[in-house]
């Protein structure tokens, strides 16, 4: 996944690209000829420029949807295990140890192993095993009562579902096809604004290079946001580490 720095990269790597297109054009391509393309040229491009804005927009505004549910989501996983820490309390020694002690290697688990393995890339989900032993530890459980074991019950499986809504929120990706209709937009309107003309070159280079940057910028926050546990701006395991070092206290 791209980091900052990388990203300032592609963005200047695009600028450049633009200018040296700008520069090309102005050099090959004849100047009243381009200047007569301007009154077709110019509403062509704003009907396309309006029609990919608002493509732009709604996937910018759909990946950081996708963002802050997986923040959430995240969030409520950890207070999940909380809550089940407590109730287990409620049980006999002989299963509230156990079990407590299952939670406290649920949230190692999360911090040491899956969220490493996420900010990489890869699906790593060890933690199921641990919850997997958490029910076997509540199933051998004999000596507390039905009405005890109900009030752990219900956490654990918020638990449990909440770890399965993090795993899909690192799966989901946009496809393929409308990165494609992105990035073909965004060439199509950048290349249209390098074709026309305007008598003083600075200004129509200062739009041309205004309008890449915003493009690329934006295609680039989408593609960051798209990707919650991996890259520049991610979400971070906070959340289970405060968890795990209150139940160390």
């Amino acid at each position: 996944m791209l980091s900052y720095i990388e990203s300032v990269a592609v963005v200047l790597s695009a600028l450049t690209i633009a200018f040296g297109i700008v520069l090309f054009l102005r050099r090959n391509l004849n100047a009243d000829m381009r200047r007569r393309a301007n009154g077709v040229n110019g509403w062509q491009l704003s009907i396309l420029g309006s029609l990919y804005a608002v493509v732009l927009g709604f996937m910018l505004s759909d990946a950081w949807t996708t963002f802050q549910n997986a923040d959430v989501d995240a969030r409520s996983e950890a207070a999940a295990a909380s809550v089940t820490y407590r109730m287990a309390a409620l049980l006999p020694p002989a299963c509230a140890d156990p079990l407590r002690l299952d939670v406290q290697q649920y949230l190692e688990t999360v911090i040491t192993t899956e969220w490493p393995a996420m900010e990489n890339g890869q699906a790593n989900f060890n933690a199921d095993h641990v919850i997997e032993q958490a029910w076997r530890t509540l199933d051998d459980c004999k000596n507390g009562s039905s009405e005890l074991k109900a009030s752990v019950i219900q956490p654990l499986q918020l638990l449990q579902t909440r770890h399965m809504a993090r795993v899909q929120d690192f799966s989901g990706r946009f496809p393929l096809i409308l990165w494609i209709v992105l990035l073909f937009g965004g060439t199509s309107v950048i290349a249209a604004a390098c074709i026309l003309q305007n008598e003083r070159h600075y200004i129509h280079l200062f739009h041309v290079l205004s309008l890449t940057l915003l493009v690329s910028v934006t295609l680039l926050a989408i593609f960051d946001l798209d990707r919650p546990f991996n890259g520049g701006t991610r979400v971070m395991p906070t959340s289970f580490c405060e968890a795990l070092l209150q139940m160390q206290q």
